[in-house]
């Protein structure tokens, strides 16, 4: 029993490093590993490459326009995305990105295809710096070697985006199936992408050309970068799986246990000297699948191209010329969902180049490459803010609104954000995960941002944002004096007790005026652009109402202003004391009334006092 369980140990960790065992096809969360490219063959109800009757990750709407692509003599590449959104869900699996591409080839050599794009040099090799060392030039080679088709899929078991098991299934055709092809993709976390001029790389990551992987003083994850999966496809099998990730060298030792996965035996970087290098992980074989197809495997339904066809063109794969294979990062610890603080969109990856190299050797040279193809990058989710309404002194409150909402999955996460506003419910964040409610209400001025993202828990990106201020109110108000008398108030600080208002409290009375507003017409108006005061003089004598407007704006740019109307009733005085004319001789005496002529509207007894 003991020496069962020490063998069963041993063969673990000689596996775990990188398997010599050929692996078995399956159906990993409903897609099929199994050497074919389309859904439903051999299993019913399994998902594909291809569409036959239940599902196919791969988009054919331009399948005419891509067969007219295929000459005998030269071969166009091109890419074709996924035939769903990122991120949608399908029979309960979350489906992040597919992709097809078709190398370029030329075909015009007898038996060889001249490529346009193959590795150049001894310097191209796995952990090298592809920025800095991995050189582009056209030339011909083994056919085993020359990549046509290449397939790359991710997807998650689960209804929920961190639930269940993150699979990568993988897949290729080479111009031949004679011998071993050693296999690798890679996938970046920067955006690589081929040089200017053709002959190089550029943008593939700041630690010695890649992305590392971080760790926290207990081996969680903290920070993902560039992963490699490598593989030997056989004419029959698939085998000599191994996964790697790029790491600092001080970070690694062999055998040991991370937060979530093991480290294998080496680590290989550019030199023995470099300060980084893709270190192996422990691999479980129950983590793989592979096979290779049989002869007569529907290929595209834009065709292939390979060696055993004349003139080189064919609607199936030949034995062994398609391979297939599908590892779970799940299981092998370096699923990005592990990490500390993930982001539930979780993968934090954005480019894949496909490589064959000339061994086993995970360092040995590399010869043909297809990409880099843009891979599992999250999609931004455009929108813009739209209002429904401004603020005014009817509406404290303003509805934001989505619009121009790129036509997407029915779920579409999305969030408002502000620093210096306030929504109706007190937050500075409000949030929805679905689309049938898109608004927002606010009850402050200031600057709101619009972030969207694929899935709630998701890092959105920012795709607009919006600056709302809030026009000033200038109450109406109203005023009663007696008839040649002045009245003067104050805006800020109205008569019958009102004043006018702004939001942002950014009154500008300087702004104050009634230029080509309504003007008073039975008196005068002046206004102290200092103090904000208002002063209106009646006519003389005049009894009566009247009115007149003035603006004030605040200090925006450009400014916002608002209109308000006064309406100034003038009442006739209760007592009128008329002027006395009386003629005498001199120094006769004075003798008359000086009230006869005087009015008094309320008929009361009138007093004379004099001063």
């Amino acid at each position: 029993m003991l020496t069962r369980i020490a063998l069963c140990l041993f063969a673990y960790s000689f596996l775990g490093v990188s398997s010599a065992f050929a692996q078995s096809p399956g159906d990993p969360i409903k897609f099929d590993i199994r050497g074919n490219a389309y859904s439903d063959a051999p299993n019913a109800y399994m998902h594909d490459w291809f569409i036959d009757s239940t599902f196919g990750v791969i988009d054919t709407t331009n399948t005419a326009l891509y067969k007219s692509y295929l000459n005998p003599l030269k071969n166009v590449s091109f890419l074709v995305g996924p035939s769903f959104n990122q991120y949608d869900l399908k029979d309960d699996v979350l489906l992040y990105d597919a992709i097809f591409a078709r190398d370029y080839m030329n075909l015009n050599s007898l038996s060889k295809g001249v490529d346009s794009s193959i590795f150049k040099g001894n310097g191209a090799k796995n952990g090298a710096s592809p920025s800095a060392h991995w050189q582009i030039e056209e030339g011909t080679l083994l056919e085993k070697n020359d990549i046509v088709d290449v397939y790359a899929h991710v997807r998650r078991e689960g209804v929920l985006p961190d639930t269940g098991n993150l699979w990568i299934d993988m897949a290729l055709s080479t111009f031949s199936a004679g011998g071993s092809r050693y296999v690798d993709f890679e996938i970046f976390k920067e955006r690589i992408e081929i040089a200017p001029s053709g002959n190089g790389f550029r943008y593939s990551g700041t630690d010695e050309g890649h992305s590392s992987w971080s760790f926290d003083s207990s081996g969680n994850i903290v920070q993902t970068g560039d992963l490699i999966v490598g593989f030997e496809a056989k004419s029959t099998t698939v085998e000599g799986f191994e996964v790697r990730i790029w790491v600092k060298k001080t970070d690694f030792t062999a055998g040991k246990v991370m937060g979530s996965f093991t480290f294998g035996t080496s680590i290989d970087g550019f030199t023995s000297g470099s300060d980084y290098g893709y270190a192996q992980i422990v691999v479980d074989t129950t983590a793989l699948y592979g096979d290779v197809s049989a002869a007569g495997t529907l290929a595209p339904p834009w065709y292939t191209v390979q060696s055993t066809a004349t003139p080189q063109v064919d609607s199936t794969y030949g034995n062994g010329i398609f391979v297939e294979a599908a590892i779970n990062l799940t299981n092998l610890g370096i699923d990005p969902a592990l990490g500390v603080g993930h982001n539930l969109c979780g993968l934090p990856f954005s480019r894949i180049v496909v490589k064959t190299r000339t061994s086993g050797s995970f360092t040995s040279q590399l010869k043909d490459f297809a990409g880099p193809y843009k891979f599992l990058d999250v999609p931004v989710i455009s929108a813009t803010i739209g209002l429904e309404n401004e603020f005014s002194c009817e509406d404290t409150t303003v509805g934001l609104v989505l619009e121009n909402l790129e036509d997407v999955q029915d779920r579409v996460y999305y969030r408002w954000e502000t620093n210096d506003g306030l929504f109706l419910d007190s937050n500075n964040v409000y949030s929805d995960s679905f689309i049938v409610d898109t608004s927002a209400r606010i009850v402050m001025p200031g600057t709101y941002y619009l972030i969207t993202a694929p899935l709630e828990g998701c890092i959105g990106s920012l795709v607009d944002s919006i600056t709302i201020n809030a026009r000033p109110c200038a109450v109406d108000d109203l005023d009663t004096l007696i008839e040649n008398c002045t009245s003067n108030y104050n805006v800020l600080n109205n008569i019958d007790g009102t004043s006018d208002t702004d939001l942002e409290d950014d009154i500008d009375t300087s702004s104050i005026n009634n230029v080509g507003l309504l003007q008073p017409q039975n008196g005068t108006v002046s206004i102290d652009t200092n103090t904000g005061e208002i002063t209106y003089i009646p006519n003389p004598n005049f009894v009566g109402t009247d009115s007149f407007e003035y603006q004030i704006c605040d200090t925006n740019s450009p400014p916002l202003c608002d209109t308000g109307l006064v309406t100034i009733t003038v009442e006739a005085a209760p007592v009128r004391a008329l002027n006395d004319i009386n003629t005498v001789w001199m120094d006769v005496p004075v003798d008359g009334s000086v009230i006869s002529n005087d009015i008094d509207n309320a008929y009361e007894i009138l007093n004379v006092t004099t001063t």
